[in-house]
């Protein structure tokens, strides 16, 4: 149980009834050892007008009087009585209770071991969800902020690959010349897998008498790599044949793929730091017994130069 609170003013017995009265009261609530917070919602009056009765200064309203007597477990009728006889000796100058405004009743609220008005639960409770509100747009706006500098550290600061392909212009292997063999077409539309490929260049093949076609260029040493899609197109006479692909740097095999029909485009990324003769092979299937054209498709076959390769003007 609540002890009785914070202790009031003294009130002097000799003061007159009003004065004797409120001591009375004090002396009631003092023997149940209760505050005024803890008798508020019990009473269904704030502390304040309960604080009130008991100073002495006025007599309170009987509803008053009689919900404090209640709380402190006192004899209603007796007290009553004893604050009829207070009533009866005020003059017109000591005005009522009932003339006076006293503080209107309000509803209160149990939270957890405490008792709150209605006023102040409600207040409190807005400045709770407020808070909580704040929290979360802070913490929505924090998560934006994190994801926004995410993204444009990713897009301020390239891979290892787009690093290496900024050092210098991008070159189309087509656009080389060939020192050795040939493509049976350039600049075609390729067809792999349902899409499209530009700027292709095909090999037409026969599997039962020319099942092979070679194409060998002079890089110079000032390309890194080669980047390519190449595989059967889908309008190839032959759909049953398989091929492969031969990627040879200075004589040495750097890459070997299988090629089918209906798989779609195969994507090549080729190494060619320090290769001087570039050397690109495709084979048909040996001994199939279909004859009909294969045709092998390389879309968008292109070279990324060295660095040493790009030239610059003299500075002035």
């Amino acid at each position: 149980m609540a002890g009785p609170g914070r202790p009031q003013i003294p009130v002097d017995p000799a003061a007159g009834e009003v004065a004797r009265f409120a001591r009375g009261l004090r002396d009631l609530r003092a023997a149940k050892k209760l505050s005024y917070r803890a008798m508020a919602p019990l009473a269904h009056y704030s502390p304040t007008a309960l604080s009130t009765a008991a100073a002495g200064k006025r007599l309170p309203s009987w509803e008053v009087t009689k919900a404090y007597v209640e709380v402190c477990g006192g004899d209603v009728q007796a007290w009553h009585e004893r604050w009829s006889a207070v009533r009866a000796t005020l003059t017109d100058e000591q005005p009522t209770p009932h003339q006076q405004a006293w503080e209107p009743e309000e509803t209160w609220v149990r939270q957890g071991p405490e008792f709150f008005s209605e006023s102040d639960y409600r207040r409190r409770r807005f400045t709770r969800r407020t808070t909580v509100i704040a929290l979360c747009l802070g913490l929505v706006i924090a998560l934006t902020i994190t994801a926004y500098m995410t993204v444009l550290r990713q897009s301020d600061e390239p891979s290892a690959r787009q690093k290496e392909e900024r050092v210098g212009t991008a070159v189309a292997l087509d656009t080389l010349s060939i020192v050795e063999g040939g493509w049976a077409f350039r600049g075609q539309t390729a067809n792999l897998g349902g899409a499209t490929y530009p700027d292709t260049m095909r090999q037409n093949l026969e599997p039962c008498t020319a099942p092979e076609a070679a194409v060998e260029y002079n890089l110079g040493k000032n390309f890194t790599r080669l980047v390519a899609f190449v595989g059967i197109d889908d309008n190839s006479p032959n759909s049953s044949s398989t091929a492969s692909i031969v990627i040879e740097a200075d004589g040495r095999t750097i890459s070997s793929n299988q090629l089918s029909f209906g798989a779609g485009a195969l994507r090549l990324d080729t190494d060619l730091t320090g290769v001087l003769r570039l050397k690109i092979t495709i084979k048909a299937e040996q001994g199939s017994p279909i004859c009909k054209p294969l045709g092998i498709d390389m879309a968008q076959a292109t070279l990324f130069p060295t660095a040493s390769s790009i030239t610059t003007s003299p500075a002035p």
